[in-house]
């Protein structure tokens, strides 16, 4: 009779559906999913809101559409303080939480070495892999990272500081300009000017001095063109 009943109301049936499958999703992120032996809290393993910036989910692509979000609550009704609630949890659950159904967050530098590593067999999820600059298997990635040894060797870095030191120097004088006139300044910018500037000495011979004073306007236009061409590849 039951069957009956929702095949003759199609609504009946399709929100039926979603809703066992939203228990049934639920109940596999709680206790079968690969981190539910990480501490955190129950809400943050069930939910995400990085979909609502149009985020797809990391496993295959498919949406995360649960209508109840851990996150949003503190970057939106709380003012973006998910940072500071993620310092709280960690005094609460210890060094290593989960913090969404797909992630961790590490608050221990002794797991630095071990995630960082060129030793290290740990394969990013396709989710990550959006270009050709990131590879999936690890004994495909190691062979490709070795053509780039050269230009990213250590040594190679120990030259770069005085470039990478002036940069630096540029963005302090930004800082010190824009707290003696009490003027907000967008930092995301300012730290992409930087490293352009890094890239572009190092790759082309010249730098485009995103930094430089009076030079915003061709920074916004270099920065969109950039992130536009990165994407491509």
């Amino acid at each position: 009779m039951l069957s009956e009943s929702l095949l003759a109301h199609p609504w009946l049936f399709i929100c039926t559906i979603m809703l066992c499958y939203q228990v049934t999703r639920a109940i596999y992120r709680i206790t079968y999913h690969p981190l539910a032996q990480f501490p955190g809290p129950k809400l943050a393993a069930l939910t995400r809101w990085s979909v609502l910036i149009s985020r797809p989910s990391p496993y295959k692509g498919v949406a995360d559409g649960f209508c109840i979000r851990y996150e949003i609550y503190y970057e939106l009704m709380q003012g973006g303080r998910f940072a500071q609630q993620i310092e709280i949890l960690h005094q609460q659950y210890g060094p290593v939480i989960r913090i969404n159904p797909f992630e961790l967050h590490i608050n221990d530098p002794e797991y630095y070495n071990q995630i960082y590593s060129f030793d290290c067999s740990l394969e990013k999820r396709d989710f990550h892999i959006q270009n050709v600059q990131h590879t999936g298997p690890y004994p495909r990635h190691r062979p490709l990272r070795r053509a780039l040894d050269p230009y990213l060797s250590r040594t190679t870095v120990q030259r770069l500081e005085p470039l990478i030191t002036h940069n630096i120097e540029a963005l302090c004088r930004h800082f010190a300009a824009a707290r003696s006139h009490k003027q907000p300044i967008t930092l995301s910018h300012l730290y992409r000017c930087m490293t352009g500037d890094i890239i572009t000495s190092y790759t082309l011979g010249k730098s485009y001095d995103l930094l430089a004073v009076g030079n915003e306007v061709n920074s916004e236009s270099f920065l969109r063109a950039f992130q536009f061409t990165f994407r491509l590849l």
